[in-house]
């Protein structure tokens, strides 16, 4: 019942690429205000992936990716030092074509963990190599690269 947002949880049902935080209406909002949140400390997301109609919100490159659109928005409506996990196709992290993307999450982010998902993790939906992208959004008067290293791993 909670996926479907029966209101008795703190799990917020909306199409995120479509709204900003303080236009979410509703029940959901009520949760918002009660709990004091303008942004958020903790997602957990699997975004879809593939060609979007709306574009990725980035300084530094165009892109038309659902995964892609989806990061950068996830990026932006955590809080400081709020955390994420974000399943990513290998695409966004392998293609040459993507570094804009690369580039601009590592000055947004301090990327703490890769785990590289076997294959067929989400064989039903996709064949797609998939990683677990494990971050700490920070301050954006920060603009630095991240040079820290960043712990990898290969679940097989």
């Amino acid at each position: 019942m909670f996926l479907v947002g029966d209101g008795h949880t703190h799990i917020v049902k909306e199409d995120s690429l479509k709204i900003e935080v303080e236009e979410i209406t509703g029940v959901q909002q009520d949760v918002l205000k009660r709990l004091g949140w303008s942004k958020f400390q903790y997602i957990l997301s699997n975004p879809p992936y593939g060609n979007s109609p709306v574009y990725a919100q980035s300084r530094l490159f165009l892109s038309s990716r659902y995964e892609v659109a989806f990061a950068l928005k996830i990026i932006d409506i955590l809080e400081i030092g709020g955390k994420a996990c974000i399943i990513l196709p290998d695409g966004c992290l392998e293609n040459p074509t993507m570094e804009g993307f690369r580039r601009e999450m590592l000055q947004l982010c301090k990327i703490e963990a890769i785990i590289s998902l076997p294959k067929f993790a989400f064989a039903q939906y996709t064949k797609e190599k998939t990683y677990a992208v494990f971050l700490c959004n920070k301050d954006r008067n920060d603009p630095k690269v991240q040079k820290d290293a960043t712990w990898m791993y290969i679940l097989d």
